[in-house]
Order: structure tokens, then C-alpha cells, then sequence
């Protein structure tokens, strides 16, 4: 939702680095007093999941670019489902009431938000492309976007006569 409200101002480098460098640095200063280097074995899984990290954000960035949010919103509640499983499976985690409660309060706000908004017919925001065709859409500059549409259409154009 921040990333859209911010669309026009700031670009899409800043947005993404914001919210990993925030994570950073609350993270780091709570881990400070009882810091101790990882293992090589810990920088590799730390590089690992770093890596998976920022494709599962790029990613979420382009579907947030070619769906509107409603869309997108349902795969991220199966979040829950996976974190719960992974958790059993990994770590022998066990689901408690204060998960359930916890899970219970945010399927039922997303439902309850869309409910809502079918009852009062309201339509769907357009995705951040809006109608452009997907190669466009990942094109940053708006100049480049309209030469490069304009050139195939002259291309379609001259192959049709």
C-alpha cells in the first residue's frame, strides 16, 4: 500500500531499499548487546535467504505493477498457512491460542474489507501498469515506454501492408 501511495515521487530502488535498510537497522540494534559473528556456515544460509529475500520482493513488486491488490492480497495470506506448516515441520512449532487469535483477527479484517467493499459495489483500484501491455509496464521511463509502443506499432503497420 506505502509503495503505491509513493509511486509518482519516488522511484522504485528507494522504495525496496527503505524498507530493507528499516529491517537492518532495527534488527541490528537489537541484536547489538549480545552480538557474535556468524559461522561460514551461517553467512552462506544468511546469503541464501538474502537472495530468496529480494526475489520474493521483486516479485511482489511486479504483481503489485500488473494486479490490483485484491488479487494479489489472498497469496499473501497463505503466508500464514506456510509460516505454520514450515514452523511444524522445522522447528516443531505447535499452534497456541495466542497464534490462532492472531490468526483469526487478520483473515477476518481482510474478509470483513472485502465484504465491505462488494456491498458497496466499489471497484477494484487498477494495478500499477493499469491497462499497458506487460513488456511496457517494466520499462522505467515514460518516454521510453511511448517510443518503444510507437515503433511497434510502425513495425505492425508496415508488416500488415
Amino acid at each position: 500500500m506505502a509503495f503505491r501511495a509513493a509511486r509518482g515521487k519516488e522511484k522504485n530502488i528507494s522504495l525496496f531499499g527503505a524498507g530493507i535498510l528499516g529491517g537492518i537497522i532495527v534488527c541490528g540494534l537489537l541484536s547489538f548487546p549480545h552480538f557474535r559473528p556468524p559461522s561460514g556456515d551461517q553467512w552462506a544460509k544468511l546469503a541464501r535467504y538474502g537472495f530468496l529475500a529480494a526475489v520474493a520482493n521483486v516479485l511482489t513488486m511486479w504483481a503489485a505493477r500488473q494486479a490490483p491488490a485484491a488479487y494479489i492480497g489472498p497469496t499473501q495470506y497463505s503466508q500464514m498457512i506456510w509460516a505454520i506448516l514450515l514452523g511444524y515441520v522445522l522447528f516443531g512449532d505447535t499452534v497456541d491460542l495466542t497464534m490462532v487469535a492472531g490468526i483469526v483477527l487478520i483473515v477476518a479484517s481482510g474478509l470483513l474489507t472485502l465484504i465491505r467493499e462488494n456491498v458497496r459495489g466499489t471497484p477494484l483500484p487498477p494495478s500499477v501498469a493499469g491497462e499497458r501491455h506487460v513488456a511496457a509496464a517494466l520499462v522505467p521511463e515514460t518516454g521510453t515506454v511511448a517510443q518503444s509502443d510507437s515503433h511497434s506499432t510502425e513495425r505492425s503497420q508496415r508488416s500488415q501492408s
